[in-house]
């Protein structure tokens, strides 16, 4: 299952499309961001997974950084669960088989921006 599939589950799962303030939701949807922007995607592309625009997408991109590196354990909480599956997607395997495995610099930045999330 590919990241985009895997965050469209959770959109539906958590109903992310709705147009809602909700603490517990924009955390997702952050983290749910900032997943596919790693991934390649262009802000616009993103907004439009999401229903949203591209400056919505930019803003959660900023906060999650912002709340990650300061370890803001609120947010933290919020995302639990979406960080322990799509570090599942990886896990079988070890930092170094997959850095291996790394055929572009491209890939070893993705691998770059999992290990500053603390995938591994």
């Amino acid at each position: 299952m590919s990241n985009l599939e895997l965050v469209q589950k959770f959109i539906d799962k958590y109903n992310l499309k709705e147009k809602s303030r909700y603490r517990y939701q924009l955390d997702k949807r952050y983290f749910l961001f900032n997943i596919l922007k790693n991934d390649g995607m262009n802000v616009s592309s993103i907004g439009r997974v999401f229903g949203l625009k591209h400056t919505t997408v930019m803003s959660g991109i900023k906060n999650h950084k912002l709340w990650t590196n300061s370890g803001d354990s609120f947010y933290l909480n919020n995302i639990k669960e979406l960080k322990e599956e799509f570090v599942n997607v990886n896990s079988y395997k070890t930092l170094k088989e997959v850095v291996l495995e790394c055929d572009s610099l491209e890939e070893l930045e993705k691998v770059k921006q999992q290990i500053l999330l603390k995938y591994y």
